[in-house]
This record gives C-alpha cells, sequence and structure tokens, in this order.
C-alpha cells in the first residue's frame, strides 16, 4: 500500500539519489516498486521507462545476467500482443538490444531488423498515438511538431526506416514531415549517386516541397554538396547562401549556412616553406 501511495516523482527521485550514490540493488529495489506501482495502473511510460533501466541496473551488477533480461522484455512482447503500439514499442527495444549485442543474432537466428520491422507492422495506429502518452519514457525534442509529435516518427527513425516514413507522410499530407524524411534519404544515398546527381536531386525536391517550413534543410544538403564540385567559386557559394538566406531564413539550422558564408569571407594568408626545417628558436 505505501508503495501505491507515493508518486512517480517521489520513486524516481530515490532512484536518481540511488544512481547518484552508486547503490545498484537500491536503485533495481526502487524500480521494482515503479514496475509494481506501474503496472497495476496501466501507466504504460512509467513501466516501459522502469523495465529499461532495471535491465540496466542488473546487468551493470552482472553482466551475464542480460540475456535473462532481454529474455524478459521478449516475454513481455508476447504478452501485450494484443495491443499493438505497446507491442511496437517493446519490439523497438528488443531492436536496439540486438543491434547492441549481435551474439544474441548468431545464438538466436534472430536479427535487430526482424523487430524493427515488427515495431512497424501499424503505421497508422502509431501515426495516431502521440508521444505523450507514453511519458516519461519519451521526450518530445523540438522537431516533434514537425511530425505531429506522433510516435510513428520515433519508431520509425529508431529502426531507420525513412523510407517507409517518407511514403507514410507523403501519402496522408504531412509535407514538412514528408520533407525531412526526403532529406534524409537524399543525404544517405548523396556518396552512391555522388554530388552532381544529388543537387539535381535536391533541386527537384526543393521545388515540391517549397510551401513547407522545413525547405531550408534541402538548402543545407545543396550547399554540402556544393562544395565537393570544384566548379562552384567562392562567389557562388555566397550568392547561393545570400539566395537560401533571404527564402528560408526561418529554418533554425540555416545558421550553419550564415556560419559558412563568415568562413568563406574571413581575411586569411598562408605560407609555405617548403623542404625548408624549422627548429624551435631557430
Amino acid at each position: 500500500m505505501y508503495v501505491f501511495s507515493q508518486t512517480y516523482n517521489e520513486l524516481w527521485k530515490q532512484y536518481d539519489e540511488a544512481v547518484t550514490k552508486d547503490y545498484p540493488k537500491t536503485q533495481t529495489s526502487v524500480l521494482d516498486k515503479i514496475i509494481r506501482k506501474a503496472t497495476n495502473e496501466n501507466a504504460y511510460g512509467q513501466l516501459m521507462k522502469a523495465e529499461l533501466r532495471h535491465v540496466a541496473s542488473v546487468t551493470s551488477v552482472t553482466p551475464d545476467s542480460l540475456q535473462a533480461e532481454v529474455d524478459k522484455i521478449v516475454d513481455r512482447a508476447q504478452q501485450v500482443k494484443g495491443n499493438p503500439v505497446l507491442s511496437a514499442i517493446y519490439n523497438s527495444v528488443l531492436g536496439e538490444v540486438y543491434r547492441s549485442n549481435p551474439q544474441f543474432s548468431m545464438e538466436s537466428g534472430i536479427t535487430a531488423d526482424d523487430f524493427f520491422k515488427k515495431s512497424l507492422e501499424h503505421p497508422d495506429l502509431l501515426a495516431a498515438q502521440k508521444v505523450r502518452d507514453f511519458d516519461p519514457l519519451f521526450e518530445s525534442g523540438a522537431d516533434s511538431k514537425w511530425f505531429d509529435n506522433d510516435l510513428l516518427h520515433v519508431l520509425g527513425y529508431h529502426a531507420g526506416e525513412y523510407q517507409l516514413l517518407h511514403d507514410y507522410y507523403d501519402a496522408h499530407g504531412n509535407r514538412n514531415a514528408a520533407c525531412l524524411t526526403a532529406a534524409v534519404l537524399a543525404r544517405r544515398k548523396a556518396d552512391t549517386i555522388g554530388a552532381k546527381a544529388t543537387i539535381a536531386h535536391v533541386d527537384s525536391l526543393m521545388n515540391v516541397y517549397a510551401d513547407t517550413e522545413v525547405v531550408g534543410e534541402l538548402a543545407i544538403i545543396k550547399y554540402e554538396q556544393m562544395g565537393k564540385l570544384t566548379k562552384y567559386t567562392t562567389e557562388d557559394k555566397i550568392k547561393y547562401i545570400d539566395d537560401a538566406v533571404a527564402k528560408y531564413g526561418s529554418w533554425k539550422r540555416l545558421n550553419k549556412l550564415r556560419n559558412s558564408r563568415e568562413s568563406l569571407i574571413e581575411p586569411r594568408w598562408s605560407i609555405e616553406f617548403g623542404t625548408t626545417v624549422m627548429l624551435p628558436n631557430q
């Protein structure tokens, strides 16, 4: 009864104090209390956060227990199979565990990609679910708003399934999210198709998403690729930056271009000694 009368804030404060003092057994004990309380109250965000911290706490003391802790998460994923959203989160966690511990795949034949694929089986349900519904498991970042603060983009980015995200947001009218995921895809294939082709591709994307608030991200990618081609002079780059700032200056990351402009125009000099050997004090 005492456990259930304590608030989550009080319990997490006790946990943080145990972490600060490096008391792993106390950490585990407090987490057990949170897990019991959250299970009783169906507070899934609290439950999952406590479960994951529990894994970290236990394995920090006995590293060999990792497999047993992972098995518990696998069991939990099966238990909540009737709730596709909860199941998706557990499978995303397992995907990360298997990605970080490849020996699990060697032993079981199951890969991280298998779990990540399961985590994204129901994109419509994940898109309808808000991140805040799983507080404090997730913390909303500044860019979460472009994705309507949904759970889909969190799990999708974690799995690296940017094409799936782009196709979904493009089909469902979230143009800001579609633009940002298109930018990620453009960056990822830039090394494969080369700077020239990437610039042409980004130019077409900038035309498609010219009405969005985040199109400035594409402008940054284009400038990054311009730096790889000798055909663009310093004057060309400065003119491009000035035009981009005028059009997309409201995008927060455009300071990257502003800083690049300062670097291009700052006074500098260089001296070359050839094969001369310079010795200290001579």
